[in-house]
């Protein structure tokens, strides 16, 4: 192999080399972003049980008032 061949072989080595750095610099980044989108997700789902909660607790409030709404209407007549 010739100096200026092994200088090739070399440039392109450090091409190589300085790209796999950024690549794992980018899986890193990545990593990073979906441990907080599982966190997001976790809150998200909490949140979600919440206002299923609420709109349970809603309907139940809307019958009540239904209920009595309507047996006072009866009851007026």
């Amino acid at each position: 192999m010739t100096n200026d061949q092994f200088k090739q072989v070399m440039t392109a080595f450090r091409e190589v080399n300085s790209q796999l750095r950024e690549i794992k610099g980018d899986v890193a980044t990545l990593k990073d972003d979906v441990s907080i989108l599982k966190k997001d997700m976790a809150e998200q789902k909490v949140i979600i049980a919440q206002l299923q909660k609420h709109a349970e607790h809603a309907s139940t409030t809307f019958d009540f008032i239904k209920e009595k709404l309507t047996t006072n209407v009866t009851f007026m007549r």
